[in-house]
């Protein structure tokens, strides 16, 4: 399947009025959109092979959908730095932040790396992307020790001062991700909530209050 077929597909499912209707319930919106949602191409992207190079040809198009849909196919293990710092800067709301970093950016061996690559980046949906693959991270890997999320502590509190809403979401997601792995790491991400609720920082005592509001209500 070849790029322009791709694309010719993705034209002839357009919807304007999707389009708008995304942008004013979920404040999403890029260049380039067409208005397709990320059910319709989770489905479409069954019939792709997963094929990296082809990931990498859809991402330089002007479409939105076109760079979308790369995260419904493209294989972790192909991922590298350059294609990390290629997409990322392009970045421009939550849904393609979160679709790459859940979907490729926590699943790939480099995720580490991402994530602390990111973790104090000047935009907003690039430092985002840290946080979100962080949470992912944590609730795909189940043989890591502890020790890896505690490192993540010191990230967490330096983004946790960070005061727009898409950056500190992602942060509160991140440690409620880390508090719910076990019992340990659900007293140490307590711990660290009654931290961040002392300092002087609205955006730090939000992700307190919303961390412990979730992970109180939890059973370990």
């Amino acid at each position: 399947m070849s790029k322009d077929s791709i694309e010719q597909w993705l034209r002839d499912h357009a919807d304007p009025i999707k389009a708008d209707f995304r942008k004013k319930k979920f404040n999403i919106s890029a260049d380039g959109v067409l208005g397709i949602d990320n059910a319709q191409l989770k489905e479409y992207a069954k019939q792709l092979p997963k094929d990296p190079e082809l990931g990498r040809m859809l991402f330089k198009s002007e479409l939105y959908e076109s760079r979308l849909l790369v995260s419904k196919f493209f294989p972790p293990k192909a991922l590298n730095m350059d294609d990390v710092h290629a997409w990322t800067s392009t970045f421009e709301n939550w849904e393609i932040t979160d679709s790459f970093s859940m979907a490729i950016y926590a699943r790939s061996p480099i995720a580490l790396e991402i994530i602390r690559s990111y973790a104090a980046h000047e935009g907003e949906f690039q430092r985002r992307s840290s946080f979100a693959s962080m949470a992912a991270y944590c609730s795909k890997r189940n043989k890591d020790e502890d020790e890896r999320y505690l490192s993540f502590f010191e990230l967490i509190k330096e983004g946790a001062l960070d005061e727009r809403l898409y950056v500190k979401k992602a942060v509160s997601w991140a440690l409620r991700s880390i508090g719910k792995r076990n019992s340990r790491l659900f007293k140490a991400s307590i711990d660290l909530a009654q931290e961040l609720l002392t300092m002087p920082s609205p955006s730090a005592i939000w992700i307190a209050k919303d961390v412990l509001k979730e992970l109180r209500s939890k059973q370990f």
